[in-house]
């Protein structure tokens, strides 16, 4: 389902790349918008099972971190030196430019520090490069949802840290914090309240995510999922339809997963954040390549999902490994203390 909606994201910058109008779809706004819904509901599905799983806040988020930064920073130095070779400007100025200087914003210096830590602000486009783009003259551009997915994570692993990992309590904290927003809308129109702040719409749809998982750990996938569909039921009798999609989006996704489908449906290999964080730099490489549009988008989506895999196989799968290696000597440590804790007992 990852791979699914960073192929959304993909194909909803397509349009504007190519000086289309990107398609609307209703309470959401874009395919684009559908795909950052269903992103950030998976995300707090997949990470509230694995805080749980593991009871370490800090093991949370050092996994998180290994998970996130190799391939954020192979790919920001990629976009760096594809850069060099399409920027209009002379190669030194590019590195070193006179209105910015070396370590300016939106400088090459700056744009792979900055990109490659995401708590400092981001830099989105590089010292001439892509000036005659028909859309945001960006090499990054979408990577705005990284650091809003950072901060979900610590927040939860805060949270959980200070409830002590009780599932009881975090699920209870999460569907009575949004069910009481649900009910607010009794009197009040809530879209204002999220549709301007970009981190709250992250926030309600990752606590959804997580408020789903944590209540199937406490009784099961049925009444889980029941749960939140009584709240968007609710935002939708009360008239808050495009804050009852912020909601239903993560049962919905929950739902969907257990549709059975072709095994090729399912790869094994985890693409989707390679494809997520190639696809726009690819894109506006080939902007305007091929005349037509669906032979361009087609062309630079099969070289995106070859970047996916190559970002998979090289980057991302030997650091997960890496960190399972370093996981190990602590869990053994862990097991030989409680025997001798038993033993003494």
């Amino acid at each position: 389902m990852r791979l699914l909606a960073a192929s959304m994201v993909f194909w909803s910058h397509q349009f504007p790349i190519a000086g289309l109008a990107e398609p609307s779809i209703p309470t959401v706004g874009s395919l684009g918008g559908l795909a950052v819904f269903v992103f950030f509901a998976i995300s707090g599905y997949l990470n509230s099972k694995s805080i749980l799983r593991s009871r370490s806040s800090t093991e949370f988020l050092v996994s998180r971190a290994f998970r996130i930064f190799p391939a954020l920073v192979v790919c920001m130095v990629f976009c760096v030196v594809l850069g060099a070779f399409v920027t209009t400007l002379p190669l030194s100025e590019y590195i070193f430019p006179h209105e910015l200087g070396f370590s300016g914003r939106a400088a090459p210096f700056s744009f792979l520090w900055r990109n490659s830590t995401l708590f400092f602000g981001l830099d989105y486009s590089l010292p001439g490069v892509f000036q005659s783009s028909l859309t945001a003259k960006a090499m990054a551009g979408p990577i705005w949802t990284l650091p809003e997915e950072a901060k979900l994570y610590i927040f939860l692993a805060i949270i959980a840290f200070c409830l002590r990992f009780n599932a009881r309590f975090l699920g209870s904290l999460i569907v009575i914090g949004i069910g009481g927003f649900a009910i607010s809308g009794i009197w009040y129109d809530l879209t204002p309240a999220w549709l301007s702040h970009r981190g709250l719409t992250c926030a309600i749809l990752f606590a959804s995510g997580a408020g789903v998982a944590i209540v199937e750990s406490c009784s099961n996938k049925t009444a889980s999922i029941a749960c939140f569909g009584i709240i968007s039921l609710l935002l939708l009798g009360c008239g808050q339809i495009e804050t009852m999609v912020l909601v239903a989006i993560a049962p919905a996704c929950v739902l969907l997963n257990d549709v059975p489908l072709p095994s090729w449906t399912a790869p094994r290999l985890d693409i989707s954040f390679g494809v997520y964080l190639y696809a726009f730099p690819i894109q506006q490489l080939t902007a305007g390549l091929l005349p037509e549009f669906w032979a361009n988008g087609l062309f630079a989506f099969a070289l995106t999902l070859i970047a996916g895999a190559l970002s998979a196989l090289l980057v991302e799968q030997p650091m997960l490994n890496v960190r399972k290696r370093l996981k190990a000597p602590a869990n053994s440590h862990q097991l030989a203390t409680a025997r001798v804790m038993s033993v003494a007992g």
